[in-house]
């Protein structure tokens, strides 16, 4: 599905980007919701960590992970963002900035900065 919308974008993108490293990076931003990263990120933190570092109700913190129909307070996305703030640019954009500290809960972008050309 995204690559088919790629592919109808390629008179406004140049070939090039239109797959490989711009189709992830195109789904990752633009297609996830805050949401979306809020549940990834209780998965990876968990509920238990995130409840005790927030003061939000670990049940709250379960119905958000787990529920779909649940509606994230932006109170809650606040204080996430506030006692995590390594996670604050990604929780509320899905953006990264490395050279800052600001990371994602799935490390993808430490591990990056770490390996050297050579490897493979």
């Amino acid at each position: 599905m995204v690559v088919e919308y790629l592919n109808q974008l390629s008179g406004i993108i140049p070939p090039c980007f239109v797959g490989g490293i711009f189709q992830h990076f195109f789904f990752k931003i633009f297609m996830e919701s805050t949401h979306d990263r809020v549940r990834r990120f209780l998965s990876k933190i968990g509920h238990r960590e995130v409840s005790e570092a927030t003061g939000i109700k670990e049940e709250r913190c379960k119905t958000i992970r787990y529920d779909k129909r649940a509606n994230l307070r932006t109170s809650e996305l606040d204080l996430m963002a506030e006692r995590y703030p390594e996670y604050s640019l990604w929780l509320r954009t899905g953006r990264v900035d490395p050279a800052n500290g600001e990371i994602s809960p799935d490390g993808e972008e430490a591990s990056q900065s770490t390996r050297t050309p050579d490897a493979q």
